[in-house]
């Protein structure tokens, strides 16, 4: 019996095939640890044994290809300065604000007891002062004569202090006390939730207000174009200029000179030189996704860039697991032949497929695999999950559900509008703490996810992440091989083949009209009463996933 292993970078699955290639057994499990490293080739072993045992059947080989690890890290990189002279934007987007309306002012600290100032005020709060305090002293202020047009907050009770006004103030936390106080003015302004601001970005209504002169219509421009997105703003007039940024901005080099990290898909390939910050280094691929981008139609990213990365480590970090995993099991191990050409083969099983162009989408590679070449290339399965995780602001094991597939509203225990807007009766009541949510389909049932999306907003953000990746990375490999392996019918194996959502986007980079299909590894190779994984296959299979397994144990 020959045991076929593939460690992969987010999944280890094992095939036992017997001499004539028949399957009697097959399992997968999470990789432990990086690919490659001893705690994934100890789980591994574990996994060969397990299934043998399960099996009731003698391993006598093990056939495996050299791993080539991927690490998936995800990096800020802070904006370029924009220079808005006089100007300085101090809050934008806080969700909490309190209120409605726009104002311009004097700043006045809540604490201050001097006489009372002429012209419009805006109310400053420090953190050292609580929301009953605050809201107690504003409401003498006003009640004496101050004419106070907003308030601004620096720690996060802008609904609590706008509740206990006697007048309806704009209110705005998160604001930096110091830096308000010290302003000439502070303008300020609040809309409804989800409504666009209309003054503090209107380059003449805030040079009226502020009396600015010509002179300052780029600064204003800058400021306007600062918050997008916002219903909410505080801009201060009068502070020091920003000095420019000095933070590191990563960068990679792929040969023709170092470029900014956020510009990485514009270069050629690899090998790169990397860094991060921490120093240069070497590495044979990567792929890096612009979480903002995926959100800019939304108008809800961050102005600074989130870069969700994957390197691939080059041809000269292969790990060989032969002798470990030798020690380990007591028996013969050996480097048969690539993970690509083994893709290809287990592939190649699928009725129909002589021929096909195979990519074998991974947790941290794509594979396209062609007659006559093949192409791997950083970003995949785990790429993705980790760009909704950092869309969303949820765990990686949440965005794992998240990714897969359409989600929904939940209107009430009984009802819930789908992504196209077609509202449809639950098979059984929700869960309380999914009524009012968009929700995933998790393992148990409905998963809430903590976002204000609408399922349309969700079904746009989530397919734009896919393109992202996953269609990114395909294009990218299907551009290193010959045109005439481009013309082939596509026929997809690995894990995220499974996406509901993944001939659609693979669709929108290969060539018009190309026919496009998951495999049924191992067809008609699998042996009556084989043991297989809970989804293991269907038709007779072992379904899209084994592939390279499979081609491992039969090379």
């Amino acid at each position: 019996m020959i045991a076929g292993l593939d460690i992969g970078n987010a999944t280890t699955e094992v095939v036992l095939v017997s001499s004539d290639g028949g399957v009697v057994a097959a399992d997968r499990a999470p990789t432990r640890g990086a690919k490659g490293s001893p705690s994934s080739i100890t789980a591994a072993a574990a996994l060969v044994a397990r299934t043998a045992s399960r099996a009731r059947v003698d391993v006598e080989a093990v056939h495996v290809a050299a791993l080539r690890p991927v690490r998936t890290s995800t990096v800020r990189v802070p904006a370029p300065t924009v220079h808005t002279g006089p100007l300085r934007v101090l809050r934008r987007g806080a969700t909490t604000a309190s209120g409605e309306g726009f104002g311009c002012g004097t700043p006045w600290p809540v604490l201050r007891d001097a006489q009372l100032g002429d012209g419009p005020q805006v109310i400053v709060v420090p953190a050292s002062v609580g929301f009953r305090e605050a809201a107690a002293r504003i409401n003498r202020l006003v009640s004496a004569g101050l004419a106070v047009i907003g308030v601004c907050v620096e720690s996060d009770e802008a609904v609590l202090i706008g509740s206990r006004l006697r007048q309806s103030l704009p209110v705005v936390d998160g604001v930096p006390a110091a830096s308000a106080a010290a302003a000439r003015l502070l303008a300020m302004e609040v809309r409804p939730p989800g409504r666009a601001l209309q003054k503090v970005t209107d380059a003449f209504a805030m040079a009226a207000s502020l009396g600015l002169g010509a002179d300052s219509s780029g600064y204003l421009a800058a400021v306007a174009a600062s918050l997008d997105g916002a219903s909410n703003a505080v801009v201060a007039y009068g502070l020091p200029p920003v000095a420019a940024s000095q933070d590191h901005r990563p960068w990679v080099d792929a040969g023709d000179g170092p470029v900014d990290l956020t510009d990485a898909q514009a270069t050629n390939g690899g090998p790169y030189t990397l860094d991060l910050g921490t120093g240069p280094v070497a590495v044979g691929d990567l792929a890096a996704v612009d979480v903002a981008a995926v959100l800019r139609e939304l108008r809800r990213g961050s102005p600074d860039a989130e870069l969700v990365l994957a390197t691939l480590a080059g041809e000269q970090d292969l790990v060989d697991p032969v002798a470990c995993l030798e020690k380990l099991l007591d028996r013969p191990a050996r480097l048969v032949t690539s993970e690509t050409s083994a893709a290809r083969a287990g592939a190649l099983t699928t009725p129909g497929a002589d021929g096909a162009l195979v990519i074998d989408l991974g947790g941290g590679t794509v594979d396209v695999i062609g007659v006559t070449g093949a192409a791997t290339v950083a970003g995949a399965g785990d790429l993705l999950t980790a760009v909704v995780a950092a869309a969303l602001k949820v765990p990686k094991a949440l965005a794992e559900y998240a990714k897969r597939g359409p989600a929904m509203r939940v209107e009430g225990p009984d009802v819930a509008t789908t992504e196209d807007g077609t509202r449809i009766f639950l098979d059984r009541p929700a869960g309380g703490d999914t009524v009012g949510r968009l929700c995933a389909t998790g393992p148990l049932g409905l998963v809430p996810l903590p976002t204000v999306w609408s399922p349309a907003e969700w079904r746009g953000v989530r397919r734009r992440a896919k393109a992202a990746v996953l269609g990114v990375a395909v294009h990218r490999a299907l551009s290193a091989l010959p045109s005439s392996e481009r013309e082939r019918p596509v026929l997809l194996v690995g894990g995220p083949a499974a996406d509901e959502e993944i001939l659609a986007t693979l669709a929108e980079v290969l060539p018009p009209g190309t026919p496009i299909g998951r495999g049924a590894v191992a067809a008609g190779r699998v042996a009556a009463g084989a043991v297989l994984a809970r989804d293991g296959g269907a038709s007779g299979s072992l379904g899209h996933r084994f592939a390279v397994a499979y081609g491992l144990a039969t090379s």
